[in-house]
């Protein structure tokens, strides 16, 4: 070690680390903590017995016995199989098209010939929304609260102009509406199976 080796000491009270150049050794100072530390005047004979621990150790690694250690080559993958064209993955023959008959009706366009049954069952549905609407709104008004807080979305526009009635009348509507494309579905389908 050289004139500009940095050591370290502990203060004795707080055991907070400072680290010194030998230029301090043989000095006390007053740590922050109140106590003081001093720095070693003389040298330490610690470093010399690591640093003979160390020769030690190497000089037993270089009498050990050096066994011969080859590295080994990275083995390699298995190839893949050849990877094939959609062309060559498809049968040779050609897959039969599915031929339905060409309808007017929206019934047959995905083939499924209940949906009819899907608008007149949410028409019902409709109507029993709108009976129940009717009962909140004429609840609400009864207790003198506003039916305002009670509705939300369209609603609230069709209450703000037209009243309880405006509501009730606005979800009859949609419901005969639904109604009506679920007749004429069905109506369409009963056409394209007589002919």
């Amino acid at each position: 070690m050289g004139e500009t080796a940095v050591r370290a000491v502990a203060c004795d009270a707080c055991g907070k680390k400072y680290r010194y150049k030998p230029e301090l050794a043989g000095k006390k100072v007053k740590c922050p903590c109140g106590g003081r530390v001093r720095f070693p005047a003389d040298e330490v004979e610690e470093t010399p017995q690591v640093d003979d621990a160390l020769q030690q150790l190497a000089q037993a690694e270089s009498e050990a016995p050096q066994y011969d250690t080859q590295e080994e080559e990275p083995m390699e993958a298995p190839a893949l199989p050849p990877m094939k064209s959609r062309a060559a993955a498809a049968p040779s023959a050609k897959p039969a098209r599915v031929t339905k008959k060409p309808s007017s009706g929206s019934s047959f366009i995905d083939g499924d010939k209940w949906k009819w049954w899907y608008f007149i069952a949410g028409g019902v549905f409709l109507f029993g929304v709108a009976a129940w609407k009717y009962v909140t709104l004429s609840q609400a008004e009864a207790t003198g609260d506003s039916g305002y807080n009670r509705v939300t979305g369209n609603d609230r526009t069709l209450y703000m102009i037209f009243g309880k009635w405006g509501v009730v009348v606005g979800t009859v509507a949609a419901g005969l509406g639904s109604l009506a494309v679920g007749v004429w579905q069905f109506k369409q389908q009963q056409k394209a199976g007589e002919s």
